[in-house]
């Protein structure tokens, strides 16, 4: 039977602020990972730009695009130490921006560390098949804006 404790089995943590204008920089753990986690992916678009008397493309890049990011939690209905799960649901619902931390096994403030904003973009609730098994619940968070890693402030200029 699944505990509420707040460490994935490998020791990663990932936690979300609850209130980001009443009470910024509060985070709250999201329970039992089920799932590694990867840091979202930021790329730039780019433009081809070559002349057709050159004969070799030239490229332009664009601005740095956040890919989504997903992770699961196991998810038991109707108990209380998940209630944090339902305020994800909310937010989900009302389109709120929230920042997301996200720490390694050995993870501290600016150690380790990932914290971004965005938004919940999607949610999906797996009901199993084993008898007295946990439902699972998935989360997608598309980031967007800038981010702090390890500490440093990136404004993504």
């Amino acid at each position: 039977m699944p505990t509420p404790t707040v460490i994935a089995g490998h020791g990663a943590t990932v936690a979300y602020e609850a209130l980001p204008s009443g009470s910024p920089g509060v985070f709250t753990a999201i329970s039992e990972l089920t799932s590694d986690f990867k840091r979202p992916k930021l790329t730039r678009g780019n433009t081809e730009y070559t002349s057709h008397n050159k004969n070799v493309s030239y490229f332009s890049t664009g601005y740095p695009v956040w890919d989504k990011m997903s992770f699961a939690c196991n998810y038991m209905y109707n108990d209380g130490t998940h209630d944090h799960l339902t305020g994800i649901k909310k937010q989900f619902s009302q389109n709120t921006v929230v920042g997301l931390r996200m720490r390694g096994p050995t993870g501290t403030t600016a150690t380790d560390e990932m914290i971004v904003s965005g938004q919940w973009i999607s949610w999906e609730i797996t009901d199993p098949n084993k008898q007295g098994a946990p439902r699972q619940i998935t989360f997608e968070f598309q980031p967007s804006g800038n981010w702090i890693e390890d500490g440093v402030v990136f404004t993504g200029a």
